[in-house]
């Protein structure tokens, strides 16, 4: 379980440090009834995440011999390919400064401020489903998963907790609210503007350094 949750790990932070989510959570949480909608908007991304695991694992399935490992290692490889090719896209596109087809519209960010506990929860479904490079990452860690061919309950763990550490960055903000209101609302009005101050170079960094890492675990699982 220790050598998936190494392979694992690196998926997740990369999931969980995509700024958008966290930009939409924060804008979230500076407004009238805040907790709420934020917690709306995780529980709609959570959700779909937790949607895509159960019918992915399902097709996917565990390998059952030889040649269904060695197929299993040819899709994880492949997806760590695919994947460190749109990070390291996603970088180019930020240092030419054209538009990420992962980034929200302006109009969403726009209506954030309007928005119900309800349409919060579909925003948070909708962003995700919409978000390509997530997919890919969900898909990726199912296949880490089934590649170590775990028992089912072990699978679940394993999952479960990708699900979680890809969430920790929209997560630590609500339960700072949460805690510490006072304290915690200034903090994370300066998180929030600079953020959104600098999210091309936040992407940027995040996109080239983690495609590289991608990429070289897509080819090194080739070539091995």
């Amino acid at each position: 379980m220790g050598d998936v949750l190494v392979e694992l790990i690196p998926l997740a932070i990369a999931s969980a440090l995509a700024p958008l989510m966290v930009i939409i959570v924060l804008t979230f949480l500076r407004g009238d009834g805040g907790l709420v909608k934020a917690s709306a908007f995780l529980c709609g991304v959570v959700a779909v995440r937790l949607v895509q695991g159960v019918v992915f694992g399902l097709v996917l399935g565990n390998p059952d011999d030889a040649d269904e490992v060695a197929e299993a290692r040819t899709i994880t490889a492949t997806l760590l390919l695919v994947l460190g090719v749109l990070m390291v896209l996603a970088a180019i596109r930020g240092i030419l400064k054209e538009e990420d087809p992962d980034e929200a519209p302006p109009t969403w960010m726009t209506r954030i401020g309007s928005a119900s506990s309800l349409q919060a929860l579909g925003l948070g479904a909708l962003a995700i489903t919409l978000a390509g490079k997530h997919w890919v990452f969900t898909l990726s860690a199912l296949s880490v998963i089934r590649e170590a061919e775990p028992a089912r309950a072990e699978g679940v763990t394993l999952f479960l907790t990708y699900v979680a550490v890809a969430s920790v960055t929209s997560l630590a903000p609500i339960l700072g609210l949460l805690i510490a209101p006072q304290s915690a609302a200034a903090v994370l009005d300066r998180i929030g503007n600079w953020m959104e101050a600098n999210n091309r170079a936040i992407k940027i960094v995040v996109s080239a350094s983690f495609g590289a890492y991608f990429l070289w675990k897509g080819i090194s699982a080739f070539v091995a």
